[in-house]
């Protein structure tokens, strides 16, 4: 066979999720489910937090008690933070990492990319358009990676939110729009990726009064307990399962099967590349069109004006501004459309043939001379 092999590999490291709203107890399962795969897997090393909402304050202790270790943390919401502790932990500072909350960090990437953005902007942008979110997609791309391949030990919790599709109104025959599932508010195609997704909800349970069979009264007082709900599990031993107040034992029908001496990485290198045709339109045409334009346009002007006298400076900034209505050199690289770059190449094009022709009725008397204007044309 070539590329196909007999399957001897295994899936080694937890790769887990949990989603839910505020107070549905996501942080203290993910430190549950840590400490149960620190002991399962004889590590050593500390659990490490990447805390963007200040959650392993109030989580250490229980870590510390449960490993024996104290866990190591870094409190930001940064992305390209996430990757280097990511890089860190593979480095060998620890074997599980927990990320609470991953759309903190979602948030974080597209609040820097738009800040990045409007720096060069003359009208800084409010909203997103199809363009940037792709930008964000191929920025975010490493990560997805990361957490699929890297030999560690990932849990992740992020903030749950509203599915929505389209749904037609049996009254008016139309289309509205509803609330057709819940998802973790991420990347979008990230919410998919975790081999156990579990989705953590909080119930209310009301005070009670108790009468036992020796006519004793025992008050219950109200509490609220966490529920988890296993959205997902590859393995298909725990779909399903809604467990109260969850510990990281509870997930072992999950946890024994893993064998982290088998794990084998995802090629993810763009081997294609190679095969993909040349373009000959879209975007890769536009971009090699604008830059043509652009050095042609440099050309024109730096043989009108060729010299670095103060006087040929001001005469190229005017020719920039009559045929472009600008002064910036950068505007008119990567701003102005094809169209008017076209449009002013054509203008100085004609202004040196004018000069060209100039050059020649000033020497039509002598035919074996050549002026310095001619040569510069020749």
């Amino acid at each position: 066979m070539g590329l196909l092999k007999v399957i001897e590999d295994a899936p080694g490291y937890v790769k887990a999720s949990f989603q839910g709203p505020q107070g549905s107890g996501k942080s203290r399962t993910a430190v549950e489910l840590a400490c149960t795969v620190h002991r399962v897997f004889g590590s050593k090393k500390p659990i490490a937090f990447f805390d963007t909402e200040g959650g392993s304050d109030y989580l250490r202790n229980l870590i510390e008690e449960r490993t024996g270790v104290k866990p190591v943390r870094v409190k930001t919401r940064a992305f390209s933070q996430l990757l280097e502790v990511a890089k860190e932990c593979r480095q060998g500072a620890a074997d599980i990492l927990i990320v609470d909350s991953i759309t903190h960090v979602w948030r974080e990437i597209q609040a820097s990319y738009m800040a990045k953005l409007n720096e060069n902007l003359r009208w800084p942008k409010n909203r997103m358009d199809i363009q940037d979110i792709m930008a964000i997609k191929t920025q975010w791309a490493p990560w997805p990676d990361e957490f699929l391949n890297s030999p560690l030990h990932i849990i992740i919790c992020g903030r749950e939110g509203n599915e929505w599709g389209h749904e037609e109104d049996e009254e008016s025959g139309k289309l509205k729009l509803v609330a057709v599932g819940k998802k973790m508010k991420v990347e979008g195609e990230f919410g998919y990726e975790a081999s156990l997704m579990v989705s953590m909800h909080a119930e209310q349970v009301a005070a009670a009064t108790v009468r036992k069979r020796d006519k004793s009264i025992q008050k219950r007082p109200s509490t609220i307990i966490n529920v988890a709900t296993v959205l997902k599990d590859r393995y298909d031993v725990m779909n399903g399962q809604m467990i109260e107040m969850p510990t990281g034992d509870d997930f072992m029908p999950f946890i024994e099967r893993l064998n982290p001496s088998l794990h084998r990485e995802v090629d993810t290198q763009n081997h294609s590349v190679g095969s993909m045709p040349e373009s000959d339109g879209g975007y890769n045409k536009e971009k090699t069109d604008r830059q043509i334009l652009v050095e042609k346009i440099q050309a024109e002007i730096a043989s009108l004006y060729p010299g670095q006298t103060a006087a040929d400076k001001k005469a190229r900034i005017e020719l920039m501004k009559k045929h472009f209505n600008t002064n910036s050199w950068t505007e008119i690289e990567k701003r102005i459309g094809i169209r008017t770059l076209g449009e002013g190449l054509a203008g100085l094009q004609a202004l040196s043939l004018e000069r060209l022709h100039s050059a020649e009725a000033a020497t039509a008397d002598d035919p074996d001379g050549r002026t310095e204007a001619q040569a510069a044309f020749a």
